[in-house]
């Protein structure tokens, strides 16, 4: 994997233009990363829709281009759990665990 740099804990992927996490670091390196660098890619929509008056980012300035596209893709990059719907509680309350009896709990029951 080129560009790719491990040191301990910290993983870096400095610089590859990419515009999304590739799948492979999470895949090869999120069991042991506690950090991860991702300066100098192409990811910083949503970065950008946060911080809309943000002059410079990754030692450059920001450019017309970056803004426009963080207005238009910059809120549907973060990553959100979806909240149960009511059908889901319903269900989920409908099938709750419950334990077996203590007489069915012996092997030879």
């Amino acid at each position: 994997m080129a560009g790719l740099v491990v040191s301990g804990t910290q993983v870096s992927y400095i610089g590859q233009d990419c515009r999304e996490i590739p799948e492979h670091l999470g895949r090869d390196c999120g069991h042991f990363a506690k950090r991860l660098d991702l300066s100098f890619n192409l990811l910083r929509c949503f970065v950008l829709h946060k911080l809309p008056r943000l002059k410079f980012l990754d030692a450059r300035k920001v450019t017309r281009q970056e803004r426009e596209e963080a207005l238009v893709r910059g809120a549907f990059m973060k990553v959100v759990k979806p909240k149960p719907s009511n059908v889901d509680i319903a269900d989920s309350q409908e099938h709750q665990y419950t334990p077996l009896p203590s007489a069915s709990r012996e092997l030879t029951s």
